[in-house]
């Protein structure tokens, strides 16, 4: 398990990185998605929440959101949750807009 999360800081703001800071070790991430002050990472055959909570960009948290996704190959295991989340948003916009036409009648 040699792969991980990293961020990379720019200390003193010259647009170059200074280090590399290790926030997670994971196996084989096909995508990641920050949300609720951590990130949700696909790692087959789960799907991982991290998140750093004493502020030293390291991932303290480490909850097993889903699991039992097949890992047999990459190309086709969970990597777009922009998507689903954008999708998510798309219906639930359309059902607001659909309860307030009811409503105005």
């Amino acid at each position: 398990m040699n792969d991980r999360l990293v961020i990379l800081p720019d200390d003193n703001r010259d647009g170059v990185a200074d280090r590399a800071v290790t926030f997670a070790k994971v196996h084989n991430p096909t995508d990641f998605e920050f949300w609720n002050g951590g990130v949700i990472v696909a790692s087959a055959p789960d799907i991982l929440f991290l998140k750093d909570t004493d502020g030293d960009d390291v991932a303290d948290v480490r909850i097993r959101l889903f699991g039992s996704i097949d890992s047999s190959d990459t190309h086709h295991a969970a990597n777009n949750f922009s998507m689903v989340l954008m999708v998510a948003r798309i219906f639930k916009a359309a059902y607001f807009w659909s309860i307030m036409s009811k409503r105005r009648g």
